[in-house]
């Protein structure tokens, strides 16, 4: 991964990602749909270039909306999920949007100067995603 990727702040108007919206129009109007969506993400400058590459290589319509029909959901094990691009897998923006989330929390509960510990471990992409997350926090 490209650290100049690393550092970025959301705010509300890049945290809701389209994909219900997605999903539920892709349900409605079939796969020519599906194409014409991939295209616009993938022209958008929602997504940085290695997104944009993965997103180009799906061709299968199921794969598609598994990815974009919901967000991964945050359990009892922490935010856990599958690799790759979507709302509906572990990326830079799914961690990114976890993190923000949680530091709008922080804010709202205390005052002053705020300290957050962020560890990783020897899991896939443990350190970058903690980059990420740290690049988030001191944006906000």
């Amino acid at each position: 991964m490209n650290e100049e990727h690393i550092s970025f702040k959301l705010d509300k108007s890049n945290i809701k990602p389209v994909s219900l919206a997605i999903a539920e129009t892709i349900r409605a109007n079939g796969a020519d749909f599906v194409d014409y969506i991939m295209k616009a993400l993938v022209a958008s400058d929602l997504f940085d270039e290695e997104t944009k590459n993965e997103l180009r290589t799906i061709t299968d319509e199921k794969e598609i909306e598994d990815r974009f029909y919901k967000e991964l959901e945050f359990g009892t094990g922490g935010l856990r999920g599958i690799m790759g691009a979507g709302p509906n897998r572990m990326n830079r923006y799914t961690i990114a949007k976890a993190t923000k989330g949680y530091a709008d929390y922080l804010m709202s509960r205390f005052d002053g100067e705020i300290s957050v510990a962020i560890a990783y471990d020897s899991r896939n992409n443990s350190k970058y995603f903690s980059q990420v997350a740290a690049g988030v926090l001191s944006a906000n």
